[in-house]
């Protein structure tokens, strides 16, 4: 290991600002488009000159030398936890167009907006803390909170509110995080779990429209043979019938398809009819890396279920309600539900 670490190729890299130099390996450089485009056209013997201060450069080669371990201790030494320091460091090293820096800094963020034992700050105190505009009228507010919760979550246009918002671009949006377009905020937004993705959408507009272009995000998410059960929190929860009035629902649920932070299930039962079931299997539009498949019926049903319309890492299944004493076999299980993908984890 050692000996291929020698034979590895050696870059320097010097702050434009300070001319510190910094010896590094070519994982550090892989880390970085810029710093890639530049070997391409610059000697390996030759500095690689950087317009970021030599701390800045510094603390990015330690967070690539620690790509697998948790980067929170390192923004938090770096920056004495100070947000005028962080911010500082962000601006220096938005140049670099990092991922791993990126993907870092925001879920950094995420941490400092999630409380303890699961409690999220309110959308105010995250607007206050990264010094967005609040740009809902008072009137718009209370429809969202009272009379169109599941309207406003589900961007369906009605006679108040119209999706998405005209003249509102993440591109422009004022920030005390700004960076070139904006891309640490749109990485921030993917990268939130389904609370914070809700109280980031109620802040402004243009956050909202920039939300609207991935998936909805849900706590649990249960697919039962007569429709939806929704989890967004502990005061929100909506089920959706198959009926005429709500298939304006379930066709933005496809189209946006939808991501269960705790739990997606499915509910199977052999006796309704195959456009239901399938109407409400995960395939159709969840991207929810563990779905929990129940058998509610007597195990036989598993015999009409399709496991590989499933699309997802992780399968647990469940039997239970029995209605008469049976023994399941291993081996049917195996040969009905395991398989037929054996790429999927089964639990």
């Amino acid at each position: 290991m050692s000996q291929m670490h020698e034979n590895s190729p050696q870059f320097i890299l010097q702050s434009k600002i300070d001319n510190k130099m910094f010896t590094v390996d070519k994982s550090v450089i892989e880390a970085s488009t810029l710093l890639k485009n530049i070997c391409d056209i610059t000697d390996v013997t030759e500095p690689i000159i950087i317009n970021c201060p030599g701390a800045s450069l510094e603390f990015f080669i330690s967070l690539i030398k620690n790509e697998n371990e948790q980067h929170k201790n390192l923004f938090e030494i770096f920056t004495a936890k100070n947000k005028k320091k962080f911010i500082k460091l962000i601006q220096d090293l938005c140049i670099l167009d990092s991922d791993i820096f990126l993907n870092s800094a925001a879920d950094y963020i995420l941490g400092i907006l999630q409380l303890k034992k699961g409690r999220t700050k309110d959308w105010n105190a995250i607007r206050i803390y990264l010094g967005f505009e609040s740009d809902f009228t008072a009137k718009e507010r209370k429809l969202i909170r009272e009379s169109e919760k599941l309207e406003y979550l589900f961007s369906i246009n009605t006679e108040n509110f119209t999706f998405p918002f005209p003249n509102k671009s993440l591109y422009s949006l004022k920030t005390d995080f700004s960076t070139p377009m904006n891309i640490l905020i749109s990485r921030i937004i993917q990268r939130s779990n389904h609370e914070i993705s809700h109280l980031l959408s109620l802040i402004n507009k243009t956050i909202k429209n920039e939300i609207d272009r991935y998936p909805i995000k849900f706590f649990e998410f249960l697919a039962y043979q007569h429709g939806y059960l929704l989890v967004l929190d502990r005061n929100f929860r909506r089920f959706l019938k198959f009926e005429k009035c709500n298939e304006i629902y379930f066709d933005i649920l496809k189209k946006r398809k939808a991501i269960a932070s705790y739990k997606f299930k499915i509910c199977y039962d052999d006796r309704i009819s195959e456009h239901e079931i399938y109407g409400c299997n995960s395939s159709n539009f969840s991207m929810s890396k563990n779905v929990v498949v129940s058998f509610s019926k007597t195990y036989k049903s598993m015999y009409n279920f399709d496991v590989t319309k499933i699309h997802s890492s992780s399968i647990e299944f469940m039997f239970f309600s029995f209605k008469e004493k049976t023994e399941i076999k291993f081996e049917e299980v195996y040969n009905h539900l395991i398989a037929k993908n054996l790429s999927n984890n089964i639990k």
